[in-house]
């Protein structure tokens, strides 16, 4: 919507508010005047901090209320395009307006960079971390989701079912040299990532179990895979 009339209201009957640079801000950024729009809100979050309460509309707690809730509004109703949110995050993140945003701005990067945009919206809505976390392990992007998990400090378990999902997937392709090789480098990602040793020796445990038992019927192969397996295990 129009911000001019709430800006003309604002500089009549309360031209000392916060609120006042803060549709200023929005009137620049829907015109795409970024630069401006980010100067505006950096403004804005500067007066805030310096403000005392002698406003006609609001204290200095509802402002920044009401100014959070104005913000989570235009990211999610009036930047529909991934250039737009790109710029809104963007000028969040750098303004300093709220800690969220930085992080916010840094997973739409990493989803952006990937081609998942798409998923932002429900991400946003329904606060949930996992969502993120599967659509980059659909595309087998494992060094984007730790480093999503990192930015969120989310838990540990996070990273290891990551690792396991990285390690499970690299054990079912065909090795490119030899056996031993292609265990050591699975083998080197689980130290990388710090993995829990139970976590570890699981999988070998399992992933042997699926080679077969030991018998004169398993090939040459499957058994020096097997041998290989156990021993990290």
């Amino acid at each position: 919507k129009n911000p001019l009339p709430v800006i003309k209201l604002f500089k009549l009957f309360d031209p000392e508010n916060p609120l006042l640079i803060w549709f200023q801000f929005y009137h620049d950024f829907i015109q795409y005047k970024f630069d401006n729009a980010k100067q505006k809100l950096h403004t804005f979050v500067t007066t805030k901090s310096l403000s005392e309460d002698n406003y006609k509309i609001g204290d200095i707690d509802w402002i920044d209320s009401f100014s959070d809730e104005l913000a989570h509004s235009v990211l999610e109703n009036n930047a529909p395009t991934s250039y737009e949110k790109s710029h809104l995050l963007r000028i969040f993140a750098e303004s300093q307006l709220n800690a969220g945003y930085e992080t916010l701005h840094y997973t739409y990067q990493i989803l952006k960079k990937t081609g998942l945009t798409h998923i932002f919206q429900d991400f946003l809505s329904e606060k949930d971390a996992s969502i993120v976390i599967e659509a980059l392990l659909e595309k087998y992007l494992f060094n984007e989701s730790r480093q999503f998990v990192k930015s969120y400090n989310i838990h540990k378990e996070n990273v290891d079912y990551i690792t396991l999902k990285e390690v499970s997937y690299k054990s079912k392709k065909k090795a490119s040299s030899s056996l031993a090789a292609k265990w050591e480098k699975i083998n080197k990602i689980f130290l990388e990532n710090k993995t829990s040793p139970f976590v570890c020796g699981n999988f070998y445990i399992q992933y042997s179990k699926e080679l077969g038992e030991i018998s004169e019927n398993l090939s040459a192969d499957v058994l020096r895979e097997k041998i290989i397996v156990l021993t990290l295990g």
